[in-house]
């Protein structure tokens, strides 16, 4: 009696629904041990019915199926299992409900509850065959599970095994290869065991993931992880901190924009430095990490990689803050003050400024002179009824506070003197000073 989802006999499997991240399908029959504990997780958004097919290498009699039903904090709490004999229709073989963490489906005719299988849990639901499939589950080829229900969790599968012996309708010939292949020893590939391989086999270098700047994916020489999560190299954020502060933007995080403050800020990772530092020192003889920048034997210290992180808030006014410069008041007293800025002299400098650009021939002026009227020769106030407030100039220069703007504006003549213009004349008035 053999497990024919053994990767010696080459099963194959497929789902009805997408699944998360690295737990894929193909991880039930995987040869890789550490694959294969994955299991099968289905993604967030999927809810039952999950249907997971099995292809086996010929038809078999299945004796009994072992379901592991948890993974984690999933749990799957109702299956329902079909056989299928060459191209025809699936036929539903077994359905039950438990609250279990596995269960097990036997065929009744060899196994009974005072006399289950040999070397299973006990803890697990025993469950038999349909009577009225015993056809389907002595000649399939093709088995599939249909997770109904879940404990309140996505669709998962921890494991599963499928004994039985080849079927009788199977002919010498494929009961001999059965026997063969499952006399092969299976090579176990586990992640631990690349010390066994020998030393005069070539490996493809490769360097982990971890180790790369997010941004730039070179092997990073001093980690910085930042707010959002992500890490980069020290230069990589000085350099990006750097552009910014020549567009006038103060630091920021490059993933989500946020700018740093006391509690949100870059951290030097020193558990990934001495990883990296490691992996560069047992792969030195490799020549893909000649080129890879460290800082190994160099005086680095951790508080000035962390002061160069804290100190990346600038504003947008930096020059004239370096205008305040601190000085020392004398050589008895060590502490130091900031100097005042003489801000007469620069209204004195602005003003000047401001006069050498107005009596350039080059300056253009914007403001229309018509609409601006000299207080020191004509009284500002509305012709009509004597405000002073949120004037308006018309082409004959008269003024009209804006309510009487409106009344105006109904007859589109000067009520002064009795000039003509358009609605698009009025302009806003502005006061001008001598």
């Amino acid at each position: 009696m053999y497990n024919f989802l053994d990767p010696k006999l080459s099963p194959k499997v497929s789902s009805s629904a997408a699944a998360l991240g690295s737990y894929e399908v193909t991880n039930l029959i995987s040869e890789n041990f550490s694959t294969k504990s994955r299991g099968f997780l289905a993604h967030t958004i999927v809810k039952p019915p999950v249907d997971i097919t099995f292809e086996l290498i010929c038809p078999i009699n299945i004796h009994y199926m072992i379901l592991w039903t948890t993974l984690g904090t999933q749990k799957c709490t109702s299956l329902e299992i079909f056989a299928r004999t060459n191209n025809k229709e699936f036929r539903s073989i077994a359905i039950a409900n438990f609250t279990t963490n596995g269960i097990i489906f036997c065929n009744n005719r060899i196994y009974s509850v005072n006399n289950p299988p040999e070397n299973i849990d006990q803890s697990f639901h025993l469950c038999f065959f349909k009577h009225t499939a015993f056809r389907s589950f002595t000649t399939a080829n093709c088995i599939k599970v249909r997770i109904l229900r879940t404990e309140r969790t996505v669709p998962c599968l921890g494991k599963i095994e499928i004994w039985g012996k080849p079927s009788k309708m199977c002919s010498s010939v494929t009961i001999n290869t059965i026997d063969r292949l499952m006399q092969k020893p299976l090579k176990l590939i586990n992640e631990d065991t690349s010390e066994l391989k020998p030393k005069n086999v070539v490996e493809d270098w490769k360097v982990p993931e971890e180790f790369k700047d997010t941004l730039t994916y070179e092997v990073m020489a001093i980690p910085i992880t930042l707010p959002s999560g992500n890490t980069v190299d020290q230069s990589t954020l000085e350099k990006y901190i750097q552009n910014e502060a020549s567009y006038g933007r103060s630091a920021s995080d490059p993933f989500t924009g946020q700018k740093f403050t006391d509690t949100r800020k870059p951290v030097f990772n020193a558990a990934l430095k001495s990883r990296i530092d490691m992996f560069l020192i047992k792969n030195s003889s490799q020549t893909e990490t000649f080129t890879i920048k460290r800082t190994v034997g160099n005086k680095i210290s951790i508080n000035d990689i962390e002061s160069k992180c804290n100190g990346i808030k600038r504003d947008s006014n930096d020059n004239l803050n370096k205008e305040a410069k601190r000085i020392k008041s004398n050589d008895n007293n060590d502490s130091t003050i900031v100097r005042n800025v003489k801000y007469n002299d620069l209204d004195e400098n602005l003003n000047n400024a401001i006069n050498k650009t107005i009596n350039s021939s080059n300056f253009i002026n914007f403001t229309d002179e018509e609409n601006t009227i000299s207080t020191s020769d004509t009284k500002s106030e509305c012709v009509k009824c004597k405000s002073d407030n949120n004037l308006y100039v018309i082409p004959c220069t008269h003024l009209y506070c804006r309510n009487c703007l409106l009344d105006v504006c109904k007859n589109l003549k000067c009520e002064e003197c009795g000039q003509e213009f358009s609605k698009s004349d009025p302009k806003k008035f502005h006061y001008k000073t001598n």
